[in-house]
Formats: C-alpha cells, structure tokens, sequence
C-alpha cells in the first residue's frame, strides 16, 4: 500500500521526486513475530511525457551508486537462454533489467522469488489488451492474495521492465510510465527468477545485478 506520498525538488538538478511508506498487511501477530512493520518505498523521480497528458517516472539515478557484482548481463536472447542465465541468479537483494519485444507471443512476463512450495511473485504483460499486471499470494495471513493491473502501450514495440526485489518488498518500473509495487513474504530460500512467455519473444537486454545495502 503506497500510503503518505511526499514530494520535494532536487536542488541541483531541478528533477521533481517522489517516496512513500510501503505498508504491509500481515496481521499484527505477523508484525510482531518479525520485529518490524512497513518499509519506505525507493524514491523516484516524475516528470510529463513530451505532450504533457501522462507522467512518466523512474528510479531515481543515485540507487544504481548501490549496484555491486553483475551477475547477467546478456543481449539478443531467446527465452530458453535468457532463462538459462537467470538460472545462475540467485538472492533477495537484486536489481533486473530486462527489454523484451514480442514476436508472436500474446502474453508474456516474470516470475520471481519462485520456490518449491508455489511461492512466486508474477508480473505480465497481455499484448493484445496492452495491460500489465503484478500479482503474488504471499502477502501474509490477514491479507488477500494481491493483484493490481493499468493499461500501458509498448514503445517502439518493446516492454523495458526494471524490478528492485529488497527482501519482502518488489518495486517494477516497466517503460518509464506505469509502476506496481508489490509485498511478498515468500520463504527465504526462494529465489528462483524465470521468464515466460505464450510464443516467441526476443529478449533484447538481460541485465541482473546484487544490490548492496545502505546499512554497512
């Protein structure tokens, strides 16, 4: 839940910012149990497309300073070899960024923080309907299984997804313009990362790399 946004304007570079806290929906014996309750969601930054009738938004520039090792980093991929470097990937502190153009498929997207027990956490695209959705059941005892969707072209024939998974927390950014934030409590060993598709896709870029904390 993106609860409290506040806003404020660069100094330096002029950009206008936005965070937010993410609260959670666990029961407060879940809350208890943990330690901890909700998070502050990462900072983006907003801006309006070139007509002025939608806002566009991304992270801001300064989280890429916490990239640390790259653990893919690959272009022009088939699904089945995309798959095949994700397979290498593995943790809950990560950033991905994929491009993906869908050659005959009609829907297509992730799965993450995939584990034997069902756990994942999904985010896909319906070409036809041009919708993107995100969707995950593991949001704690007192809540429902979570699912939320917005209508969003493709650019130039292409979907740009940028996922943060930060333990519980999952932020996607897909084309600079449409954003679902997601709580997922999966168990901690699942991690598993997979692409799918309903037919062919070419998977342009395929980039992952560790997130380091801001906490030493």
């Amino acid at each position: 839940m993106f609860t409290g946004p506040s806003a404020f304007v660069d100094p330096q570079s002029g950009a206008v910012c936005m965070f937010s806290i993410m609260q959670d929906q666990r029961s407060g014996a879940e809350e208890g149990a943990a330690g901890w309750a909700h998070c502050v969601g990462l900072t983006r930054q907003i801006w309006l497309n070139d007509d002025g009738t939608d806002v566009k938004m991304k992270v801001v520039d300064a989280l890429h300073q916490l990239e640390g090792s790259c653990i893919v980093d690959g272009e022009n991929l088939t699904l089945a070899q995309a798959n095949s470097e994700l397979n290498k990937v593995k943790g809950d502190l990560l950033y991905l960024r994929a491009t993906i153009v869908p050659k005959d498929a009609l829907e297509f997207g992730i799965e993450i923080k995939k584990g034997a027990r069902r756990d994942k956490t999904s985010y896909s695209y319906d070409v036809e309907k041009g919708i993107i959705s995100g969707s995950t059941k593991n949001r704690g005892s007192a809540a429902a299984a979570g699912k939320a969707s917005g209508s969003l072209e493709l650019e130039n024939g292409k979907l740009k997804m940028e996922l943060y998974i930060d333990r519980s927390l999952v932020e996607a950014f897909f084309n600079d313009t449409k954003s679902i934030s997601i709580r997922s409590y999966s168990q901690y060993d699942s991690q598993g990362i997979e692409l799918f598709a309903d037919g062919d896709i070419l998977v342009e870029e395929l980039y992952v790399a560790q997130m380091a904390s801001i906490y030493k």
